[in-house]
């Protein structure tokens, strides 16, 4: 049996996970590389656009700067994609992935912005 409660609080934590992770993303390559830090970057996706995954693999491609998720965590948090999916979708999900889903989005509310040093060497090779 379906419980929309249930998948009613996951979104919730989803929309808390996702807009943290913004936040901390953007402060510290803001922080490092500057105001312009995504036209720099060239992202494929802008950072509003990005979804839960996408966001995670930030701290792959920029593991200097953001510090907070190592290899082991990002492969925890990226096993939350089709929970992710189901939720999205408004479709049930399981006790078992609700108690997951909840336990990662007490770690990544956690993280907090770190200070960077500033690297600015790319204001002087053209683009």
């Amino acid at each position: 049996m379906n419980n929309p409660l249930l998948v009613q609080q996951a979104y919730v934590l989803l929309y808390e996970m996702e807009n943290h992770l913004r936040e901390v993303i953007a402060a510290q390559l803001k922080s490092h590389y500057g105001t312009y830090w995504e036209i720099y970057l060239d992202e494929k996706r802008p950072l509003y656009k990005a979804t839960l995954t996408d966001l995670v693999s930030y701290f792959g491609k920029y593991p200097s700067v953001l510090t907070q998720v190592d290899p082991s965590k990002r492969k925890e948090l990226y096993k939350l994609e089709p929970i992710r999916l189901k939720i999205i979708r408004t479709q049930e999900i399981t006790m078992d992935e609700y108690n997951l889903f909840n336990k990662e989005h007490s770690f990544v509310i956690s993280q907090t912005i770190k200070p960077v040093k500033q690297d600015r060497t790319f204001l002087n090779s053209p683009f």
